[in-house]
């Protein structure tokens, strides 16, 4: 999301590729003079987050030691309700200087372990759910704050997730369920409408420099600002495999077995097709993207940390 750059499987990049900078959206946004902020929940340290932060420009990051010890609810530190509180005051004091603020807030409340706060009623049984109100409940309670500041009308929010949560039974390998996200923009001037364009993470920072007007889509990563050009296909992978996805096909490469899937979409149906043009398209558009990525990073590559899988 930071970066515009895609994630590879099992590498970590930010432990992986510890001497590169890569030219994201805090970097493009302090060029422009703006002031970088990042509100983790938890340890700084979790993540590697103190090495990859400061390399992205952000000047104020603001972490679990920096809070209440007494509002922890459990390892990852304090809830959400209680980081957009902390938040509020820090970016009223940015949004009295004279410099532009890009702040960044990364919730967790709705990850296991879960912890409910006990004045917290939801309407669901199931606490996966609970936890999903609360996160709601904890962002309503943030805007309608948010709301009142003199900064609100001069502000563009994006809520996006990182992944989905498989809820049902999956229809592919590589199911949507795990990456059919929510992305949401809103502002003053921002003119309400749904964009069915293919989008990833990746592209939030060229949709927001557009929104700013200050894209000039000359960096060096992977996005596109897709509310000025629709993407055909976007890329996305799991630990042991990378896919391409247009609108109505889905092509997936499995790395531990060099399997190849086909897959024709229509609405929730998946169903497996023969190989085509098309597809072969997708195939060397995804490989495009991956092997140029690695071309790149492989002078930095340095002390590679596997996550969860193996090598």
């Amino acid at each position: 999301t930071l970066t515009s750059w895609p994630s590879v499987m099992c590498y970590h990049p930010i432990t992986a590729y510890k001497s590169y900078s890569f030219n994201g959206l805090p970097v493009q946004l302090k060029k422009m003079g703006y002031k970088n902020m990042f509100f983790i929940p938890h340890q700084a340290e979790f993540d590697g987050l103190d090495s990859f932060l400061p390399r992205q420009r952000f000047e104020d990051i603001y972490s679990k030691q920096d809070y209440d010890s007494e509002r922890f609810v459990n390892i990852w530190g304090p809830n959400d309700e209680y980081v957009f509180e902390y938040a509020l005051p820090v970016l009223r004091r940015a949004a009295s200087d004279t410099v532009p603020f890009f702040a960044t807030i990364l919730t967790i409340s709705n990850h296991a372990p879960y912890t409910l706060p006990v004045n917290f009623k939801p309407h669901n049984s199931d606490i996966k759910f609970q936890m999903v109100e609360y996160a709601d409940y904890a962002l309503s309670k943030f805007f309608e704050a948010a709301y009142k500041e003199s900064w609100y009308d001069n502000t563009l929010f994006v809520l996006v997730a990182d992944h989905g949560r498989i809820q049902q039974e999956t229809e592919c390998e590589l199911s949507d369920q795990l990456n059919h996200v929510p992305l949401m923009i809103l502002g003053a001037g921002v003119e309400p409408k749904e964009c069915d364009s293919p989008t990833s993470q990746m592209d939030i920072m060229h949709i927001v420099l557009g929104l700013l007007g200050k894209d000039d889509n000359r960096s060096m990563d992977f996005g596109i600002n897709v509310l000025a050009s629709p993407r055909k296909y976007v890329t996305y992978c799991s630990w042991t495999m990378i896919a391409c996805r247009s609108l109505d096909r889905l092509y997936i490469y499995n790395d531990e077995d060099c399997r190849e899937s086909f897959y024709l979409l229509k609405g929730n149906d998946c169903t497996i097709a023969p190989y085509d043009e098309e597809f072969r398209r997708m195939k060397e558009y995804m490989q495009f993207i991956y092997q140029l990525s690695d071309n790149i990073l492989q002078p930095y590559k340095q002390n590679v940390e596997w996550v969860g899988g193996k090598p």
